[in-house]
């Protein structure tokens, strides 16, 4: 039996994202795979995993609907190849306030 992990449920959740690593000027699009207050994984091709760094900062903004955008500070914790062979990465949130942690508990 395989134990998890993760401090937090996770909810599947496919939206548009943008973020850019710190360091780097270009921000990219994406979309989500899932989402829990911890953290969130998302869909990245090759133009985007050769920007990042496991460990690097991440500013991340969440679009889940027109007029709703969150901005959320994170770093890289896991960069790798899902089973359906797309590229994935996954997010810690640092320092989430409480608006933030209510707004993403209300998508869970």
């Amino acid at each position: 039996m395989i134990m998890d992990r993760r401090e937090n449920h996770r909810k599947k959740l496919e939206v548009i994202v943008h973020f850019y690593f710190h360091g780097h000027e270009k921000v990219f699009a994406s979309i989500t795979r899932n989402i829990s207050l911890s953290g969130l994984c998302v869909e990245a091709g090759p133009e985007i995993l050769s920007k990042m760094n496991v460990g690097g900062t991440v500013t991340v903004f969440l679009e889940y609907t027109p007029h709703f955008l969150l901005k959320l500070k994170g770093y890289i914790v896991r960069c790798d190849s899902s089973h359906q062979g797309l590229k994935n990465f996954a997010v810690k949130f640092l320092e989430l306030d409480d608006k933030q942690k209510e707004t993403i508990s209300s998508l869970l």
